[in-house]
């Protein structure tokens, strides 16, 4: 199919030129973010290196570097923990994608200290005892209480991590890799038993016991409270249910969320919500999905494609099906204080947030553009909405369609520049899957567009 840029409203070309203001808030709060964990890493090094036992045996040296591996696996093991437990701090701050960005990265950390902790340990109390590594393996699981365990824990977090490389995270179903991911909280209390157990610094410091303990027992309350009672106290209290069912394009559907004072949840355009839906077959599943109009106190309305066997479910659930929410989440939204120009960039369903912002974002004037792509013009969701939502507010929307690999679809800054003469100065919205976004961001950097005026959410798990 031939692709064609549709300008539905076009603001006025003659407005004055914008100033450039610099909204970094993102990059100021991951780079806060990073400051504090190097602090805490830091903290704990130096932790392991006042508290230290004397180091005596031909495999000291060894063992304490075990020991330290093992201390920095537990704390960056509770910084996994923290940003999966869905504060609306961490959320509103630094956003879904570096969330999920600084998760991956923290997730090989933590693998390369579990391993280097056992090996290092292994070896140094086989070196000292002069026996053979696998004998002294085999010594220390029998004679060390729970360091079974610990081997189980090691295991399950290895497991997980091998499931999310992406060659064999894209063969698992969603419910078998959730399920997988559900088992890394097992694994983290199998492991810390271990470590005040068998721990030197904490079987001989018991305010370092305490305050170990303490860490951990307040992440797993965080996470059972945000995670799980919240969620189901808040959709219980407001009474959520399904109040409509409407079929937007073809295997695109919205579905509408009424309830009982539904603004006490204090959802804000572009955040979304996780959805478990209380019918046979789905109420076992909780899956992301934005809100895709802005909140009106009364009601939330989300809008899913229908790909797979959870989603294929949605269309037929009954009027009144009882509804679990938990978030709101997401960290793409517009603050109010930006007077400059705003771009939104979405891609296929990625609309959804980026739809609830083109219509509340604040900007200057008649300075907000929106480019939304997608394959078919059969696939446009909200066509109708955009174009009311750019005519009332004096801005621009482009539909894109047809082949990614037409010239005129292309994501290069030369083409996003034609699309949005005013881009280099605005403040950036993206939305889309994830090599889009990134297409997008590699794109904005190379016009000089800083990292603070861009905010961005990829549908990924």
């Amino acid at each position: 199919m031939e692709a064609n840029t549709d300008v539905a409203i076009v603001a006025d070309p003659r407005r004055r030129p914008l100033p450039v203001r610099t909204a970094g808030a993102v990059s100021g709060a991951v780079t806060g973010m990073t400051a504090i964990m190097v602090a805490g890493a830091a903290f704990v090094t130096g932790t392991w290196w006042l508290a230290a036992p004397p180091p005596l045996g031909a495999g000291a040296a060894l063992t304490d570097a075990g020991r330290l591996t093992g201390l920095l696996a537990g704390y960056v093991a509770l910084l996994q923990v923290t940003l999966r437990t869905r504060l609306p701090v961490v959320e509103h701050k630094l956003g879904t994608d570096s969330i999920n960005a600084t998760h991956r990265l923290l997730g090989g950390y933590l693998i390369v200290l579990i391993v280097s902790h056992a090996t290092l340990i292994t070896a140094g109390y086989a070196l000292t005892a002069r026996s053979p590594v696998p004998q002294q393996l085999t010594a220390l699981v029998a004679s060390y209480p729970y360091i079974l365990w610990a081997v189980i824990a090691a295991s399950l977090l290895i497991g997980v991590a091998v499931s999310s490389i992406p060659v064999i995270r894209h063969r698992l179903r969603y419910e078998a890799w959730h399920g997988l991911h559900l088992l890394v909280y097992a694994a983290l209390a199998l492991a810390f038993f271990h470590q005040i157990t068998d721990g030197e610094h904490f079987r001989h410091h018991t305010g370092l016991r305490a305050a170990w303990t303490v860490l951990f027992a307040g992440a797993g309350t965080a996470v059972i409270g945000f995670r799980f009672l919240r969620p189901w106290y808040l959709s219980t209290r407001h009474h959520l249910v399904i109040g409509s069912v409407v079929h937007e394009a073809p295997n695109i559907i919205s579905i509408r969320i009424t309830g009982r004072n539904v603004h006490c949840f204090h959802a804000r355009p572009g955040q979304y919500f996780r959805w478990r839906f209380l019918a046979p077959g789905a109420w076992h599943l909780a899956h992301p999905y934005s809100l895709s109009e802005e909140p009106d106190g009364r009601s939330l309305r989300i809008t899913v494609r229908v790909t797979g066997r959870h989603t294929a479910m949605l269309p037929q659930l009954p009027i009144g099906t009882r509804v679990i929410a938990e978030g709101p989440c997401g960290g793409l939204i517009a603050g109010p204080s930006w007077a400059g120009p705003v771009a939104l960039i979405a891609g296929g369903i990625g609309i959804t947030p980026l739809r609830a912002l083109f219509a509340t974002a604040p900007c200057a004037e008649n300075a907000i553009t929106l480019i939304y792509r997608v394959h078919d013009p059969a696939d446009i969701v909200f066509r109708a909405e955009l174009e009311q939502i750019a005519a009332q507010r004096g801005g621009t929307v482009h539909f894109l369609t047809g082949r990614r690999d037409d010239p005129r679809n292309d994501l290069s800054p030369a083409s996003l520049t034609r699309l949005c003469p005013d881009l280099a100065r605005s403040r950036v919205f993206i939305c889309g899957p994830p090599g889009y976004a990134q297409a997008i961001r590699a794109s904005l950097a190379s016009l000089g567009v800083p990292r603070g005026r861009v905010r961005s959410e990829s549908f990924q798990l």
